[in-house]
């Protein structure tokens, strides 16, 4: 049984990593954008119309997006969570994988986007029931082989009035894993974790996903789930589990400590465990449902 000094110590999680400068975090966020906009300018050669705009379909927070003027977007911490469940089976070498934009219903009936500011503000528990999911489930061959992650973008920072000033609000990356971590992410590897995921939620846009809706790919398709770059984190820790396995969810951010006596700033990651994440059934009759603990 793990004591109470590690218990406590899961909660928040804190590593200082060497300096960064904040031209260095300006650079990060321009080669996000440039990443970003490479990757999706590739994936629209398949359509033959224009992807709609980012922001109204699927929220990053504004992360790897610019605006009218080419600057980069700021976030207000409110990145849609998604739920991508890949299935293996089959003799087809292409691979089916799923794409859901998270949402619930309020108290009038009315569909809102789940986003990192509504997980935050949960105090027991969350169940999502969606038909497709269930649909896509029962299709497959081998259920046993299906594996799953939620995640979910912060690109919540404020720049300063001169070039290079940036300060850092909610900027990082909720994401499942399967087992209970240790430490966090480096700054590298929660950039590049970002980059992955927000990749295969703009090529979802760009193959035609809807706002609250769910799409199908195929292995090949840039909109797929690909095991080399989103099984697992930059560091090597999984972010997927089979249909049966609990999976922790947690937030990686980039944050920011100001020396007054030099005028820097030191920049280092944390990790913060929000809660978990099940997939069930109720029964045979009843769709497959997605379900957060906050525990």
């Amino acid at each position: 049984m793990k004591s109470m000094k590690s218990m406590k110590s899961m909660k928040q999680l804190k590593i200082q990593k060497p300096i960064l400068t904040k031209l260095q975090i300006m650079m990060l966020i321009a080669c996000a954008n440039t990443t970003a906009n490479a990757n999706e300018s590739d994936a629209s050669e398949h359509q033959e119309t224009a992807a709609p705009d980012l922001s109204a379909v699927i929220s990053t927070d504004g992360f790897a997006n610019t605006d009218s003027q080419g600057k980069a977007l700021q976030g207000n911490g409110t990145g849609d969570l998604v739920l991508v469940v890949y299935d293996p089976s089959g003799t087809s070498p292409r691979k089916k994988s799923f794409l859901l934009d998270l949402s619930f219903e309020d108290n009038d009936g009315s569909t809102n986007d789940l986003n990192l500011s509504d997980i935050s503000k949960i105090k027991d528990q969350i169940t999502i029931s969606n038909s497709k999911l269930s649909t896509f489930i029962e299709s497959s061959k081998s259920r046993d082989d299906m594996i799953w992650q939620v995640f979910a973008i912060a690109n919540q920072y404020n720049s300063g009035n001169h070039f290079g000033d940036v300060n850092l609000i909610n900027f990082g990356l909720a994401t499942t894993e399967l087992n209970e971590r240790l430490t966090p992410l480096t700054h590298q590897e929660l950039h590049q974790s970002k980059i992955h995921r927000a990749n295969l939620i703009h090529n979802n846009i760009v193959y035609g996903i809807s706002s609250n809706s769910s799409l199908v790919s195929f292995t090949g398709e840039p909109s797929a789930f690909d095991m080399r770059i989103h099984n697992t984190l930059a560091d090597g820790m999984q972010a997927t589990g089979k249909l049966d396995q609990t999976l922790t969810f947690g937030i990686h951010k980039l944050k920011m400590n100001k020396d007054k006596a030099s005028q820097g700033s030191a920049f280092f990651t944390t990790y913060d465990r929000l809660g978990t994440f099940e997939i069930t059934q109720p029964s045979l009759e009843k769709n497959w449902q997605l379900i957060f603990s906050k525990n």
